[in-house]
């Protein structure tokens, strides 16, 4: 049953890279008949979309990764951070079955 989820998912995979390059390709196509240059302008997108791609399939979690400035975890203990201006800590709450702390209203 998993192995059946992985094998939909790389199919798809692939399916979707075939259609960045078939996209890719194709626009390239339409501007090299619209232009009269030749096939200069495919070769190039060809090699391109292929790049890209295959940069993608293989890089892509690195690429996000270092995006949003991911560090490796250690297991070292964190210390928590120290708590915003006007937050309060679990140290503040009132022991149970003591009486609620009365707030003073303001005037």
């Amino acid at each position: 049953m998993m192995f059946d989820a992985i094998a939909a998912n790389r199919r798809r995979s692939y399916v979707l890279l075939l259609a960045f390059v078939v996209l890719i390709v194709g626009i390239a196509y339409v501007f090299d008949l619209y232009y009269e240059i030749g096939h200069y302008l495919v070769v190039p997108a060809a090699a391109f979309a292929l790049f890209m791609a295959w940069g993608s399939y293989y890089y892509s979690d690195k690429i996000v990764l270092s995006m949003s400035r991911a560090r490796p975890g250690t297991k070292k203990k964190q210390t928590p951070p120290p708590p915003t201006p006007g937050s309060r800590s679990p140290l503040d709450r009132a022991a149970p079955g003591s009486a609620p702390a009365r707030r003073r209203r303001s005037r």
